[in-house]
């Protein structure tokens, strides 16, 4: 007969076509090995004869079912490292694909903070040279204002010495209608208009350096531009009220 199978401390019961746990059990604690040394002892009779044939008959068929139950066991454990060693391959294979995902997912962020790192470091360059530009064109008209004032103040300084310099009359179809002013032929030359040779009620000083009397002047800066006095064109519409040169007219009439 075939030996009984013993249950363990386990999930299930243990038989030669069940697959074995973490902690397998030895054959010992699944089958009752009978007890070898106990074979049946007598006479030498025919009954001892026939329990000697029965024990053999015994043993044979418990060595024959260790056998095979120590196969399969052999073979359910190479299918289970099989499997293990399957499912860890696998397991080795997801684990470098999500790695490989990673190291391609951070390379493609580093190369976009390195293309956005060089096109910040452009907008910085362009900003800064536009408002470079802007800060010379600035100085540099700021530069052209400071000449214009220093020339004009050297040209009051020279105005405020008698007898400045005076031009032969320029009268054209702008300046023809202005009334002149009614005053004594003998004033002094330096209260007199360059453009219309009478004495002046309203001072200026144009970008030229020279004194004009304000309507007169204005005509002039609004057709041809051109100064009376260097027959060059005015670098600047500005005037400047002449209040030194005014009040000694003033005086001048009293």
């Amino acid at each position: 007969r075939n030996p009984p199978v013993r249950s363990y401390s386990g999930a299930t019961t243990m038989t030669a076509s069940t697959t074995t746990t973490s902690t397998p059990p030895t054959l010992t604690e699944m089958i009752d090995i009978p007890d070898l040394q106990a074979y049946p002892k007598g006479n030498n009779d025919l009954a001892h004869k026939r329990k000697m044939e029965q024990w053999i008959q015994q043993a044979s068929a418990t060595k024959e079912s260790v056998k095979s139950f120590l196969q399969q066991a052999i073979q359910n454990e190479n299918e289970r490292f099989q499997k293990d060693q399957a499912r860890r391959q696998r397991e080795i294979v997801e684990f470098k694909t999500e790695i490989a995902n990673l190291i391609a997912m951070l390379e493609t962020r580093i190369l976009n903070l390195e293309q956005e790192m060089e096109h910040a470091g452009t907008e910085k360059e362009e900003r800064i040279g536009t408002s470079t530009r802007r800060v010379d064109a600035f100085c540099e008209t700021i530069q052209e204002r400071i000449v214009e004032a220093n020339q004009m103040i050297q040209t009051m300084n020279n105005n405020m010495n008698p007898m400045a310099p005076s031009a032969p009359p320029l009268l054209d179809e702008n300046t023809a209608n202005v009334e002149p002013v009614t005053v004594e032929i003998d004033a002094n030359d330096r209260f007199l208009c360059p453009i219309l040779k009478v004495i002046m009620e309203d001072p200026v000083i144009a970008s030229d350096g020279y004194t004009y009397e304000r309507k007169a002047i204005q005509r002039i800066l609004n057709t041809t531009k051109v100064s009376p006095m260097t027959r060059q064109k005015f670098k600047s519409k500005l005037l400047y009220s002449n209040i030194q040169l005014r009040g000694e007219i003033r005086d001048y009439k009293k």
